[in-house]
């Protein structure tokens, strides 16, 4: 029974540390694929301000990083456990009879963990990806290549999920106050057992600032995520399920002739509980996801 137990916490701390990717930034998705996300104008005020926001092809890099305290809520004794993930990612946008196509890869990712979650090494593996681009409703079919596509049924690795944050949903023409929404259910994996994660983003348009001697619109974000999944995790049969919810908010500042972030920050918390036959544990994680652009196509006037 004790063993069991410490194998479903370790499993448990490792799950957290990936859950912090899915709550920072339901359903069924088709296989190895994210649903697209779908907008809608909610509100509108007085226009004080309106800006013209066109997405456009390019090469861009950026650097993701999540910073989360994980802390076992059944368990007064343990202690928080910081966890600290980094990606980064090279993104390209092109122009196809289609419309426009993302091509990226994961070009090396870290992570770093203290308490009683376990270490992981830096990875550099290139996982590549692919998706659309729509002009107004954003990512959509998120694909993973063959050659790292995780073992848990329709699922894709979770950092290659976390893309998502890269890429947000934005009216073609915007004002000072305007808002909209959107939402996106992916499917990741943890181990062999398949996550839903589903994240609604509400967006308040501020006014223009500059960010690095580029022109940039100041974004106010509101999100709301669940996830549930549920699998075996032994050959001895044992199963888990998981279930979680978040909230998170802060600002983004997006280039409005590439409809491109520059940065974005934002903090949440979210709970997340692990059930196996043996036990139930409760997680409260407070999270913090920074985007930053590090390269990309020169400054548009």
């Amino acid at each position: 029974m004790r063993q069991r137990f410490a194998a479903v916490r370790n499993w448990s701390s490792g799950l957290v540390a990936l859950v912090a990717y899915a709550c920072s930034s339901g359903g069924v998705a088709p296989p190895r694929t994210a649903t697209p996300p779908s907008p809608r104008d909610s509100a509108s005020t007085a226009a004080s301000h309106e800006w013209l926001v066109r997405r456009d092809t390019g090469r861009w890099r950026y650097r993701v990083q999540t910073d989360a305290r994980v802390t076992l809520t059944a368990d007064t004794t343990a202690p928080t456990a910081p966890i600290r993930s980094i990606a980064i990612y090279t993104i390209t946008v092109d122009r196809t009879p289609d419309g426009l196509r993302v091509a990226g890869t994961v070009d090396s990712t870290a992570l770093s963990a203290g308490g009683r979650v376990p270490q992981r090494t830096a990875d550099s593996t290139n996982a590549a990806f692919g998706a659309r681009l729509d002009s107004v409703a954003g990512l959509s079919a998120l694909t993973m290549d063959s050659a790292h596509v995780p073992s848990c049924a329709g699922g894709l690795d979770p950092v290659v999920a976390n893309v998502r944050s890269l890429f947000f949903t934005i009216p073609a023409r915007v004002h000072s106050g305007a808002t909209w929404q959107d939402s996106t259910t992916i499917i990741t994996c943890r181990g062999s057992v398949p996550v839903a994660s589903t994240v609604r983003r509400t967006y308040t348009a501020g006014d223009t600032t500059s960010w690095n001697g580029r022109h940039a619109l100041r974004v106010n974000i509101m999100s709301e995520s669940t996830l549930e999944g549920s699998g075996v995790t032994s050959a001895a049969g044992d199963s888990i399920r998981v279930r979680g919810s978040g909230t998170s908010s802060g600002l983004l500042l997006i280039d409005p002739g590439t409809a491109m972030p520059l940065t974005t920050t934002l903090t949440g918390r979210a709970s997340v509980t692990v059930t196996s036959r043996q036990t139930s544990l409760p997680f409260d994680q407070q999270v913090t996801e920074g985007v930053t652009l590090f390269d990309g196509p020169p400054a548009r006037p």
